[in-house]
């Protein structure tokens, strides 16, 4: 019994406890055939009530089958053994049911004091599988069991203790106390769901069982359904023979069979002692003790007949014990090759049901393991059949091992069994496809008695570590990778329950391939990407199949220019290899040594050249490529060397002008000195060079920045100062760079040891009153500011550095996985400092996704600065403009910018920290007069949610390290304070304002 239903008779007995009087109604039959004499018996304060009885189709419709009015009411009197006696009250209405009312439950409704009371009972054909081979069982036991009316259930209910023994003629066994509560939530979505496919039933009561010792034989599917607790020997017996017979059953229910029982007065009384020691039959006849059937002296569990028991199972979604709202409640899906997730398009692992809550609140089980990512029965000795094949896995709550199971067998002698053991299946069948198709395909397959060969293994497969309802499980996956120039050899082994022979069809895309074999050998070297290869195993005209997804490797390229070893390679340097058929881009890397330790460029192509425009003069080099494609990357090509040529040295003589000009002071600090030449005595001076002498801000002349440029003259007596000098010609159309500029003209010109010079300054900041040049086009500057939630120190007003410091933070960019799915190589080969962790920046030309136009990974510095791999101004490789501004990061809520902002060379300092109006939704959360980023999105699916926290359980219950992004406060650790920040913005549904 759960808690839940202790706690309503609890509830019950204090407001009704000595039951001086009971109002109500009940039946002297269960289940009538047409021609049997029914006997209506009531108790109410009303002195006469009119009947209608209505034929309940669905919860929503009845129709009526008789109206009978003005019948007798009156309170009766109730002995206060009623419970086990029955109450005696004199009869109200008698009919006989007529031939015409169609087999179905039946319901009455009368008023009483406590409002509208019903009685239920049922109509059977005259005889049994005439109407319908599909017999739906009524849990008519298990309804008395729980029914107090008179003053006493087969349970405890202190001060009350339980009674032996429960009599069927009192009211409450059918009708609103119980009965009529658990058939509208457990049975009616069952036949509910039948009638709309139009499929005929039914139904027989648990006594029916007793009074036709060959009722179940006369069928051909037995269906139970919600909470059917309480069998008695001979309804067990009669579902053995049945499935050893060729029977079907379809089992709907939790908790099934749990208890053993017994009749007395002819069926009026349920017999239940639970306990061997008071029951008069121990020693006399011990298989038929009304104990647990799995207990002393039956010995006899029921996981013989189902696999599985509540011994093994438990609770789910009952109260606070494993609630929907922590993730509970669903079933995770194994062996989806079964013909039982047809048309489901289930995955190993993929929960269904959730929504509906199919787990609950009541689960039976098994004892198993885990081999290769799958649920084995590898424990038949505890009861369950050898064949039993677990198809579906929940946790539940009871003791250490407690799950539930779900599962099918067959009989060697052509019987089948389903088994979903879970009280609440039903519910699944009111509005969750996956539930629904599930039971069709078992339904469907079982009315026409054919079923396709079991997969039982298969050959090749890997291995997934993944957190399931909030467990940590490895399961099977079909998903491989393989080589582009390997053979893979896939293999099944497949059995028909009933001996039946098989062949077999191997299919790559769809494409039927040679051969009739369990083993196909699928060669790699003509795909590309990704295959789908299927296997069915076929008997007649039923099929099973089952499928994998091949992505090939591609194999590693061979380059082709520069030449390994060559030298005096021209600059700028133009790369090329061979094209790969599997491939669809590449990623190239030059690197300082052979080991790549110092890599000066990554990057990735879809062509198979690329040319290198920031490779200095008389430097060795070390370059290798891969190959890759949608699914997956191959290794790196052999590591080839080559040198770049000389560089190129002028003569030069500087005629400076005449008189001592004052010196301009121009910021040295922010220039780069890329040439000090000597200028010749000729009209003009040409200055060819490729890459600047000195490396510190920018990294380097790009085609791509926007330069500003000057020159001075100077010998021992003079200096001319700074002097803005006209441009005559400019090519920037290739590398090297080519400036050419006027001589000086003036005084004698003295020469004295060379050092007599021109000086050439070209800088990433304007000088004051100076010419310009810009190249082909213009890299842009980022100023952005932006605080995290999580890393916020209210002390500093600054966020903390602690991944940094503790050397966890990742080298690579970690925005490579879903739902960024970023494919750029940004990379650090030292971490810089005071950096609190690494975001993802995109710009849009509108506030819509699909108008982004570039993405970029860039460090977030503790100060709130986003910055860029060097740890100083970030520039973006796109034209100055206006964009919307996209912040991401692994676990807070994106952000964005509330308007378009400028970017250009020169762009202003956009500081999302100081207000709301700011943000684009005017939503961010305020910290000590700071705005910031909300923490807790740990899956980036723009919420925080229940989701999230599923993922925050596991880590945090073993105390998990690491750059996770669980760690919402980015300590390196998965703690409390990591639950803090994310229930505060759990509880106020924060979700990020930015359309996607």
């Amino acid at each position: 019994m759960t808690k839940s239903l202790l706690f309503i008779i609890l509830v019950f007995l204090a407001v009704h406890p000595a039951f001086p009087q009971l109002e109500g109604g009940y039946v002297n039959k269960q289940s009538v055939i047409p021609g049997d004499t029914l006997k209506f018996y009531i108790s109410t304060t009303s002195a006469t009530v009119n009947f209608v009885i209505k034929r309940i189709v669905n919860s929503s419709t009845l129709v009526t089958a008789a109206t009978y009015n003005n019948i007798t009411g009156g309170v009766k009197s109730t002995p206060d053994s009623s419970y086990y006696y029955g109450c005696n009250w004199p009869v109200a209405l008698s009919i006989v049911i007529p031939s015409v009312w169609l087999p179905g439950m039946y319901r009455v409704d009368f008023n009483t004091s406590l409002g509208t009371n019903s009685i239920l009972f049922m109509v059977k054909p005259p005889t049994p599988a005439s109407y319908s081979n599909v017999l739906v069982v009524v849990p008519t036991n298990t309804w008395q069991a729980y029914n107090n009316g008179g003053g006493k259930s087969l349970y405890d209910a202190s001060p009350v203790t339980r009674s032996y023994k429960v009599s069927f003629l009192r009211p409450g066994g059918n009708t609103v106390s119980y009965g009529l509560y658990n058939f509208y939530k457990q049975e009616i979505p069952l036949t509910s769901w039948l009638n709309a496919k139009a499929q005929k039933f039914e139904y027989a009561s648990d006594w029916d069982f007793e009074k036709d010792p060959t009722l179940a034989s006369k069928y051909k599917i037995i269906i139970f359904a919600g909470h059917d607790e309480y069998w008695s020997a001979l309804k067990r017996k009669q579902i053995v023979n049945f499935l050893n017979s060729g029977g079907k059953v379809m089992n709907l229910a939790g908790n099934i069979c749990w208890w053993q029982v017994r009749y007395e007065n002819n069926g009026n009384t349920l017999v239940c002692y639970k306990d061997y020691v008071p029951d008069p039959l121990l020693h006399v006849v011990d298989s038929l003790v009304t104990v647990n059937w799995y207990n002393y002296p039956v010995y006899n569990g029921e996981n013989k007949i189902f696999g599985t028991t509540f011994n093994y199972g438990g609770y789910v979604n009952d109260g606070t014990t494993l609630p929907a709202s922590a993730g509970y409640g669903g079933y995770a899906a194994f062996n989806t090759q079964h013909w039982v997730y047809n048309n489901t398009g289930l995955n190993e692992g993929d929960v269904f049901g959730f929504n509906s809550t199919i787990a609950g609140y009541e689960v039976d089980g098994m004892k198993f393991s885990w081999v290769n990512g799958l649920p084995v029965n590898t424990f038949p000795s505890q009861g369950t059949p050898p064949g039993y094949k677990i198809l579906g896995y929940s946790p539940a709550q009871r003791s250490d091992t407690s799950s539930s199971e779900l599962g099918f067998y067959y009989t060697p002698g052509g019987g089948a069994l389903f088994n979903a053991p879970t009280i609440d299946w039903d519910q699944g069948l009111v509005d969750d496809t996956t539930t629904q198709t599930i039971t069709n395909n078992v339904l469907t397959r079982f009315l026409q008695n054919s079923f396709p060969p079991d997969i039982d293994s298969w050959s090749p497969f890997t291995l997934q570590n993944k957190t399931i309802i909030n467990q940590p499980l490895t399961i099977n996956k079909r998903d491989i990778l393989v080589n582009q120039t390997d053979t893979t050899v896939f293999s099944i082994s497949a059995q028909h329950p009933f001996g039946l022979a098989i062949s077999y069809i191997w299919k790559v895309n769809n494409i039927n391939q040679a051969g009739n074999s369990n083993t196909f050998s699928f060669p790699n070297t003509h795909s590309t990407g990704k295959n789908v290869i299927t296997a069915y195993a076929i008997s007649g005209a039923d099929t099973s199949k089952i499928t994998w997804t091949s992505s090939t490797i591609p194999s590693p390229p061979v380059l082709s220019q520069p030449a390994n070893n060559s030298a005096a390679v021209t600059v700028p340097v133009v790369f090329m290899w061979n094209k790969n058929s599997a491939a669809n881009k590449y990623y190239i890397q030059v690197a300082l040594d052979s080991l790549f330790t110092n890599i000066i460029d990554s990057t990735s192509v879809t062509d198979t050249t690329i040319i290198f425009n920031n490779l200095n003069y008389n430097s060795k080099y070390y370059w290798r490529v891969n190959s890759a494609n949608n699914y997956a990357s191959g290794a790196y090509s052999s590591v080839w060397s080559f040198t770049t040529q000389q560089q190129i040295n002028f003569t030069v003589k500087a005629v400076p002008q005449a008189g001592n000009p004052s010196v301009t002071s121009f910021g040295v600090t922010n220039l780069i000195i890329i040439a000090n030449v000597i200028v010749p005595d000729t009209t003009t001076i040409t200055y060819s060079k490729s890459k600047p002498d000195s490396l510190t801000n920018p990294a380097g002349i790009d085609s791509l920045y926007k330069f500003y440029w000057n020159a001075a003259s100077n010998n021992l007596q003079f200096n001319s100062g700074y002097v803005a000098i006209p441009l005559s010609k400019l090519d920037s159309t290739i590398n090297p760079l080519r400036l050419t500029w006027l001589k000086k003209s003036g005084t004698q010109w003295v020469n004295i040891g060379g050092k007599i010079k021109d000086t050439l300054f070209i800088s990433t900041i304007p000088f004051s009153s100076l010419g310009t040049f810009a190249l082909a086009s213009s890299k842009t500057l980022l100023k952005l500011k932006v605080f995290l939630e999580g890393a916020f120190d209210t002390t500093l007003s600054s966020m903390t550095d602690k991944l940094d410091s503790i050397n966890i933070l990742p080298k690579v960019q970690p925005y490579n996985i879903a739902p960024y799915l970023y494919s750029g190589t940004d990379s650090v080969s030292v971490m810089p400092s005071n950096i609190t962790d690494w975001v993802l920046i995109e710009l849009r030309t509108g506030i819509a996704a699909n108008t982004t136009v570039l993405r970029k990974a860039l460090l977030l510095n503790k100060s709130g600065a986003i910055v860029s791999l060097n740890n100083d101004d970030a520039y973006l490789n796109i034209n100055a403009g206006n964009y919307y501004i996209v912040i991401n990061h692994r676990n807070h809520l994106s952000v964005m910018t509330a308007a378009p902002d400028t970017l250009s060379s020169t762009t202003g300092l956009y500081d999302f920290t100081i207000g709301l109006s700011k943000y684009y939704g005017n939503d961010a959360r305020l910290i000590n007069g700071r705005y910031c980023m909300f923490a807790g999105d740990s899956n980036k699916d723009g919420l925080i949610t229940s989701l999230d926290f599923n993922l925050f359980y596991p880590d945090f219950t073993n105390a998990a390290t690491g750059y996770l992004n669980t760690d919402v406060n980015l300590d390196g650790m998965v703690t409390s304070l990591d639950y803090n920040l994310f229930y505060i913005n759990f509880v106020s549904a924060k979700q990020s304002n930015v359309p996607r």
